[in-house]
C-alpha cells in the first residue's frame, strides 16, 4: 500500500522505502564507527608517545608506565573491537525471496580477524548440501549462501516454499578448510526458515598444529 500526502502518492512502494531507509542508517553508522576508529588511532598515538617520555626519565618498571601500558592494551582492545564493526556494517543485510533461506555472517579467529579461503558447508543428517553458490569466506572472512527451498531437495529432505510438511527444517553447520577437513562445527543445529534470513558469526580455534577431521559425505 503506497502513501499519500498532499493528495499525491509517494511513489516508492513501502517495502523499498523501507530498505532505502535502512540503508541511509547504516552509512551513518558507517560514516560514525569510521570517526570512531579515527579517534582511537590518535588516542594510540599519543598513548605511545607519553609511554615514552615516561620510560625514558623512569623507567619501564614504574608503575606510571606500567598503568600507560593497561591504556594502551584498553585502547588496542577497543580499536579492533570498531574494526570489526566497521566491517560488519559494510556488509547489506541480503533479502531472501519466498522459496529460498539465506545463511550469512563472518568466520574469524580468536583473535577477531577474518579468516579467508574457508568453506561453510550445511549437513542434514550428516548428508552435505551441495549446489550451494558463494559460500567461501572472502579476505574479511564473509560468507553468503543462498539455499533454495520450494519444490526442490535439501540434501535429500524436500522442503516446500510455505515450510511445510518438511522432514527436516534444521541443518548442521561445518567450517572446512582448503583439505575439505572440519576445523569447526557449530554447537547447535540451525533452523531453516523460507524467506528467512539468518546472520551467523562463528570463531574458528587456529592452534598451530591443530588438524582438522574429515568432513562427513
Amino acid at each position: 500500500m503506497s502513501s499519500s500526502r498532499g493528495g499525491q502518492k509517494s511513489g516508492l512502494p513501502e517495502k523499498q522505502s523501507i530498505e532505502d531507509s535502512l540503508a541511509a542508517v547504516d552509512r551513518f553508522r558507517v560514516a560514525r564507527l569510521d570517526d570512531v576508529a579515527g579517534i582511537r588511532a590518535a588516542r594510540e598515538v599519543v598513548l605511545s608517545r607519553q609511554r615514552a617520555a615516561l620510560a625514558g626519565t623512569r623507567g619501564e618498571s614504574d608503575p606510571s608506565v606500567q598503568a600507560l601500558d593497561a591504556r594502551i592494551a584498553a585502547n588496542r582492545a577497543a580499536a579492533k573491537a570498531i574494526a570489526t564493526e566497521r566491517v560488519r556494517a559494510r556488509i547489506p543485510v541480503p533479502v531472501a525471496s519466498p522459496e529460498e533461506w539465506v545463511l550469512y555472517g563472518f568466520v574469524r579467529d580468536a583473535e577477531g580477524a577474518g579468516l579467508a579461503g574457508l568453506t561453510v558447508a550445511l549437513y542434514v543428517r550428516r548428508v552435505r548440501v551441495e549446489g550451494l553458490d558463494c559460500n567461501a569466506t572472502d579476505a574479511d572472512g564473509y560468507y553468503l549462501l543462498r539455499v533454495p527451498l520450494g519444490g526442490k531437495e535439501v540434501a535429500g529432505v524436500t522442503v516446500d516454499a510455505a515450510g511445510k510438511k518438511a522432514a527436516s527444517r534444521e541443518v548442521a553447520i561445518h567450517v572446512l578448510d582448503a583439505q575439505e577437513k572440519c576445523i569447526h562445527a557449530y554447537p547447535d543445529p540451525v533452523a531453516v526458515t523460507p524467506s528467512g534470513v539468518t546472520l551467523l558469526e562463528m570463531t574458528v580455534p587456529t592452534a598451530s598444529g591443530k588438524r582438522g577431521r574429515r568432513a562427513p559425505r
